[in-house]
């Protein structure tokens, strides 16, 4: 893990840090840097705490940089980001990151905050009609739920694992695919995913006969699955 010492960064004043779900925030300041959708940039508030490294989740050509984070109670970073009040220093380093060459026509696989890459792409007005199969565990955890429905209509796909309604395709993302719940129309497909979906993805492709390329956020790859 990196320190702060290995960081160019910059302090810049908090404009908003706005409680979205239980546990959930999304914090913003100003922009003032250029960026490609996809990129990271590590947040913190003091030297003496290790940097944590967050995807940007607003367009890149937003007045306001926007960062989704969840807070974990036992975690040294996020208790202390959660109390940040506008006007608050905030430390931002350079950005930076690799998840910038995907598909155009790429569907798009998130979970929790793993949706703030793919909400960015979709800000900046990258990507033919995305689909988006987007994972939660509970209803209220399908952050930009709102945004994403006007924005993607019928190509917004939820998969709850705990939700009690007919409304979203019952169980994990995963699940739904491997079942059959969840296809594709056509027979070769980019998946966009975070580098912890590829196994899952690569097994339940397999299972519905899919034959796939995976985009990683750290590395491009082909896997070819026989029909």
């Amino acid at each position: 893990m990196k320190t702060w010492n290995e960081y160019n960064y910059t302090e810049v004043p908090v404009v908003s840090n706005t409680q979205i779900a239980e546990g959930a925030w999304i914090l913003s300041f100003e922009r003032n840097f250029d960026f490609l959708a996809g990129q990271v940039i590590a947040l913190g508030v003091t030297p003496d705490i290790a940097p944590r490294l967050y995807s940007v989740a607003s367009g890149e050509k937003d007045i306001l940089v926007e960062i989704l984070y969840t807070e974990k109670l036992d975690g040294k970073l996020t208790p202390m980001l959660s109390l940040l009040k506008p006007g608050e220093k905030l430390m931002v380093s350079e950005h930076f990151g690799t998840f910038t060459q995907v598909d155009d026509s790429a569907v798009y696989v998130a979970a929790g905050t793993g949706i703030a890459p793919f909400i960015s792409r979709i800000l900046s007005g990258k990507g033919e009609s995305p689909t988006l199969i987007h994972g939660a565990s509970y209803p209220e955890f399908f952050y930009y739920e709102n945004y994403l429905n006007e924005k993607l209509g019928k190509n917004y796909i939820q998969c709850c694992s705990r939700c009690d309604t007919d409304e979203v395709f019952q169980g994990r993302v995963p699940i739904s695919f491997s079942s059959g719940k969840i296809s594709t129309p056509i027979k070769s497909t980019t998946f966009a995913a975070a580098p912890r979906w590829l196994l899952k993805l690569a097994i339940c492709l397999f299972l519905a006969e899919f034959h796939s390329e995976i985009s990683t956020l750290k590395f491009i790859f082909s896997l070819r699955i026989a029909n």
